[in-house]
């Protein structure tokens, strides 16, 4: 009963960042390797016809003004971001209980409604005091020393927030002299009074920190639980679907944890396939209860809808 309970709990866990990190993953990969090089080109024709718009006169003129309007195309490439540790995120989740927030904001495609967010957010952040910031920054990392420690982004652009940076690539940072002399400024301190641990804990934020603690704690676990059960191919042959549930969250942990370090689409597509695995095996391994389950709720839907006819039924 414990282990059934157990696997449901790591289940439900399991899902929900699965498909967040499925769409995401999906819409960032749409955006960098479709929409952005789609964009350019509409700009750079529209470039080209701009030059030859001026051998005409009315129409020339109207062909000037969307010409305009498409020259100027550019849309953002985007990055992969460590999964559940931005601040813009979570202002999200708390304007969507505004049901005005939910009926038009939210309709918007999501990087134009993200980015409306994140200046809602930048706009609160200037309004607050020094203190409040302090504890934002402390809880989901500084921006500001992500930009000047971490670098560029798996995409190529420059770290934005302090959710993009690759913590490794922070790390090198913190070995500059120039760079943790820019780091110091920016916490308003002595060089000397700054550790390189503590500049990488302080551009990932306490959220993150733990994150990542928890998940080696979790991948640590979960691969002495491999271990344990010996042979691969015995232990297969023993537990089948549950082993293969067991080496699926091992990958998860492991996959999960790397995204959290150094957010790329391929430490987050790894998170995703071993997470759906993971889930697949699960439902496998207790299919009998799954589908005994499905049954009790099938019979306790037919049975709402017979005495709801009944009462309708004015001849019953």
């Amino acid at each position: 009963m414990l282990k059934v309970v157990g696997d449901y709990r790591g289940v439900a866990t399991t899902v929900p960042v699965v498909t967040s990190q499925a769409v995401n993953l999906g819409r960032l990969l749409l955006n960098n390797h479709a929409t952005v090089p789609l964009s350019r080109q509409v700009s750079a024709k529209a470039q080209e016809a701009e030059r030859l718009q001026k051998a005409y006169s009315r129409a020339g003129k109207l062909l000037g003004l969307q010409n305009k309007q498409l020259k100027n195309l550019s849309i953002t490439t985007r990055s992969a971001k460590s999964p559940g540790t931005g601040v813009a995120s979570l202002t999200r989740r708390l304007f969507l209980k505004s049901s005005l927030y939910r009926d038009y904001v939210a309709r918007l495609p999501e990087y134009m409604e993200m980015d409306r967010v994140t200046d809602a957010t930048s706009v609160g952040r200037k309004l607050a005091g020094t203190k409040v910031n302090k504890l934002i920054d402390g809880l989901f990392g500084n921006n500001e020393l992500a930009k000047k420690l971490g670098g560029k982004t798996h995409s190529g652009e420059l770290v934005r927030a302090s959710g993009e940076a690759n913590l490794l690539k922070v790390w090198k940072g913190t070995g500059d002299p120039a760079k943790a002399a820019d780091a110091a400024k920016i916490l308003k301190t002595e060089p000397a009074a700054l550790s390189r641990v503590g500049n990488v804990a302080r551009t990932a934020g306490a959220l993150r920190t733990l994150g990542v603690a928890g998940g080696v704690v979790s991948t640590l676990y979960s691969g002495a639980n491999v271990a344990s059960q010996g042979n691969p191919v015995d232990a297969f042959r023993r537990n089948g679907a549950g082993y293969v549930a067991d080496v699926a969250e091992l990958g998860f942990n492991a996959s999960l944890t790397a995204a959290m370090v150094c957010p790329n689409p391929l430490t987050v597509g790894a998170t995703v396939a071993f997470g759906a695995v993971y889930v697949g095996a699960k439902v496998v391994e207790h299919w009998d209860d799954v589908k005994k389950g499905a049954e009790k709720v099938g019979a306790a839907i037919g049975d709402g809808a017979k005495k709801v006819l009944s009462s309708l039924n004015p001849f019953d």
